[in-house]
């Protein structure tokens, strides 16, 4: 299996099938940037349609991303490892000092505080052992 790869405007997106989703910065064809990565391996396919990047993932089906943005002062969540691995982690990254509120759902519409993190390192890690009790769970990060 080879790598895909999609370009979009100054962003080159590449996935490889046991590598990260990577966002290359190719506005500067001599000095192309790696801007952003995604941990899940095994993207087959790429593909964009209203400002979203469809991934084809095996065995995890779709998995759609906003295109990428470069902006210093977005806070991002990360899964970092699958609820199978025995306990799910979880990585906010964004701005030091700045105060996360993470919330969690099971249905995407209630949504209930989980933990608050004061980022004090370029990227946190957090860990849910709930996660492994529910089918589906949804995390997002509120600031202020």
């Amino acid at each position: 299996m080879s790598a895909t790869s999609l370009v979009v405007g100054n962003r080159a997106y590449l996935a490889a099938p046991f590598d990260a989703l990577q966002v290359i910065d190719i506005s500067d064809e001599l000095h192309p940037r790696l801007v952003g990565k995604n941990s899940i391996a095994g993207v087959g396919s790429l593909a964009v349609y209203e400002e979203k990047l469809y991934a084809g993932a095996n065995p995890d089906g779709v998995i759609i991303y906003a295109l990428f943005q470069d902006n210093s002062s977005l806070v991002r969540l990360e899964a970092t490892s699958r609820p199978n691995a025995g306990l799910f982690r979880l990585s906010v990254e964004g701005p030091l000092g700045r105060s996360v509120r993470i919330q969690k759902s099971t249905d995407l519409k209630s949504w209930s505080d989980w933990q608050s993190v004061i980022l004090t390192s370029p990227r946190t890690e957090i860990f849910d052992s709930d996660a492994l009790n529910v089918k589906q769970i949804y995390y997002r990060g509120l600031v202020p």
